[in-house]
């Protein structure tokens, strides 16, 4: 028989919903500004930047309100769901694949350049491995696109996961299009994906890459 299952947590993990521990945070300009009301255990345990705001250094502290004025209420909204959720909700039915590319790149590029969330990183990077792991009837497989190579490389240095995935997508299923992309695409990732192909070739001939059903576990980047 399965374990109970255990409902029990840590008490310093609680969440509060005192209204003195919830945060405003003001997302984007006047007229389309949107406010936000989370936890201030949320965001300051999955967002190293409202863990800064909210330490008492920032006037955000003792105001209880952070305002985000250049940054999209939509791209916010993703996050702070996933920040509760662990799920990011961008799937249509019937599903508009390349808007959920673009759904990813905007939430990559918030979460590198503000957010600090590398939980958040991990399910971007997970999100495009599984919608390249969908094959089109039409189209064959949903790859990322030159816009979500470019986000990758622009937002990450040499080494990163999420560089590794990308390559190895183009590699095992889109190389025909890398040489016609070669105006468009950042020289490392040309770099890559020659070193790339070298390992390729040494691998044995009955050896099947499993990029398409893997877990994605090798992409990620490791929790500190």
């Amino acid at each position: 028989m399965p374990p109970v299952k255990n409902a029990r947590a840590s008490k310093a993990n609680a969440m509060i919903f005192d209204e003195s521990t919830i945060v405003r945070v003001k997302v984007g300009k006047e007229p389309d500004q949107k406010t936000f009301l989370a936890s201030e255990v949320v965001l300051t345990s999955k967002s190293e930047f409202f863990k800064r705001a909210m330490s008492g250094k920032w006037v955000e502290s003792e105001t209880r309100v952070v305002n985000l004025p250049n940054d999209d209420a939509r791209v916010f909204g993703l996050w702070i769901h996933f920040a509760y959720t662990q799920q990011i909700p961008i799937m249509e039915v019937p599903s508009f694949l390349p808007w959920d590319q673009l759904n990813l790149q905007l939430l990559w590029t918030k979460n590198t350049t503000t957010l600090v969330d590398c939980t958040c990183s991990n399910a971007v990077v997970l999100a495009i491995l599984a919608l390249s792991q969908t094959k089109d009837s039409e189209k064959g497989w949903i790859l990322p696109s030159k816009d979500t190579v470019k986000m990758i490389y622009e937002g990450t240095i040499e080494g990163n996961a999420a560089r590794r995935l990308v390559v190895d997508i183009w590699v095992y299923a889109r190389l025909g299009s890398v040489l016609a992309a070669s105006d468009t695409l950042p020289k490392e990732f040309f770099r890559d994906i020659s070193v790339k192909l070298m390992t390729k070739m040494d691998e044995s001939s009955g050896r099947k890459n499993d990029i398409f059903t893997c877990n994605g576990s090798a992409y990620l980047e490791k929790l500190i």
